[in-house]
């Protein structure tokens, strides 16, 4: 519900035609080409986890289990996870569950998940990465800025992207 709402108070900053106007501070989305700010999270294993910066291709992926194209996509990132971390990318996955960690941990047992997951109670990730729902997903090249994101599931060639920018070929 909080999601929904953020939606909403995004589209009503846009239509009030704050996007860029000099009467305050505005929202905007991260960019393409941004430095992704820095975002410091604990695994539900108890390992530390930073994201920004320069550092390994990341694939930084926001989610919670009552999220149904957030539990569709979970697959996609294990495979893109399996096919891509022995190359170097490392995917995070950030959940914004307010419940208690043992629902997260059911649910990535369920998925058989391998990859570092977050849970972020409190949601500050989404202050930090100006999200407006989820799923939501980014793409930091080494450098720490940012490739490309996604509202909503991941789409097909996901992973090809991805290897392109481990590659050191992307779009």
């Amino acid at each position: 519900m909080r999601h929904c709402a953020l939606v909403v108070l995004a589209l009503g900053v846009l239509s009030a035609g704050c996007w860029g106007s000099d009467s305050g501070p505005s929202f905007r989305p991260l960019e393409p080409g941004d430095a992704v700010p820095t975002y410091t999270g604990v695994t539900v294993s108890g390992e530390s986890v930073t994201i920004g910066g320069a550092g390994p291709v990341t694939l930084l992926n926001l989610w919670a289990t009552w999220c149904v194209p957030c539990r569709a996509e979970f697959p996609d990132l294990q495979e893109i996870h399996e096919t891509l971390g022995p190359r170097g990318l490392r995917i995070v996955a950030v959940s914004l569950d307010q419940g208690d960690t043992d629902q997260v941990m059911g649910f990535v047992n369920e998925m058989e998940a391998t990859f570092p997951i977050v849970h972020d109670r409190e949601g500050a990730i989404e202050d930090v990465y100006r999200t407006v729902g989820l799923p939501n997903t980014y793409l930091i090249d080494a450098d720490g800025n940012l490739v490309r994101s996604w509202l909503g599931p991941l789409p097909k060639g996901t992973l090809d992207q991805v290897a392109q920018v481990l590659d050191g070929t992307e779009l």
